[in-house]
């Protein structure tokens, strides 16, 4: 989470209060007097890959900042795809990694057994298991922030919980991983060959549970996920599917 604590004076003398919620990129009209707002920016949640890995969280981020005539509102991630970053002024908020892919056919190799995106600033991606332990390694997970990702192998591992939770590995034979918890947004859990993880749990609330094989998105900072759905406000889709669109708050 980035903040910075620049107090100017408002107009409000009780202090700011939400004026506007920002929910796609264009132009942002603010009155002539005021010179600072007080914005939150919540980027994208990544999207599950095609193999199952689930998505990222989208991160946090808010702060004073001078104003600005246009903002940035991170989308959904597409399959596979991390999510848009928001930004308003000098506020910015990563969108959270995009799950992997899977092998899902033997023999497959390469992007077929990928690691999870590493976000900056939100969730990581869980990483995608391959489909024949003989031949396929499962894909580990994505980083998000400080926390690692959990490691591919027969069951993939957590991804480990701070801030950001990094996404859980995947399995080639067994379970994936499960994504870490974040204080502020979670990481994707990892797919798996007899089931997926769940999703880690964001501030918002908890991450997605595993549906037939594919790993749980994870939860972002205003949304929980739910199934394979990415929550608006930065859920991070589980596999095989799209992630929550991110949103900024202004306040002056």
């Amino acid at each position: 989470m980035g903040t910075n604590q620049f107090p100017p004076e408002q107009l409000n003398i009780n202090g700011p209060t939400l004026q506007q919620t920002l929910t796609s990129t264009g132009s942002v009209t603010i009155p002539a007097n005021i010179q600072w707002v007080y914005a939150m920016c919540i980027g994208g949640g990544g999207g599950g890959g095609s193999g199952n890995g689930g998505g990222g969280g989208g991160g946090y981020s808010i702060g004073w900042t001078p104003v600005s005539s246009s903002v940035v509102v991170g989308a959904g991630g597409a399959v596979g795809s991390s999510g848009g970053n928001s930004i308003y002024g000098i506020i910015f908020a990563g969108g959270g990694g995009g799950g992997s892919s899977g092998g899902s056919v033997p023999g497959s190799t390469g992007t077929n057994n990928s690691v999870g995106n590493t976000s900056v600033g939100g969730g990581g991606a869980g990483g995608g298991g391959g489909s024949n332990v003989t031949i396929n390694t499962a894909g580990a997970g994505g980083g998000g922030g400080a926390a690692a990702g959990g490691k591919g192998g027969t069951s993939g591992t957590a991804g480990f919980s701070g801030m950001v939770g990094g996404g859980g590995g995947g399995g080639t034979t067994g379970l994936g991983g499960n994504g870490g918890n974040g204080t502020i947004t979670g990481g994707g859990a990892g797919s798996g060959a007899f089931g997926g993880g769940t999703g880690g749990s964001g501030f918002g609330g908890a991450g997605g549970a595993s549906s037939s094989g594919n790993g749980g998105g994870g939860g972002g900072y205003l949304a929980a996920a739910s199934g394979l759905t990415g929550g608006n406000g930065g859920g991070g889709g589980g596999g095989g599917s799209t992630g929550g669109a991110g949103v900024v708050y202004l306040y002056y």
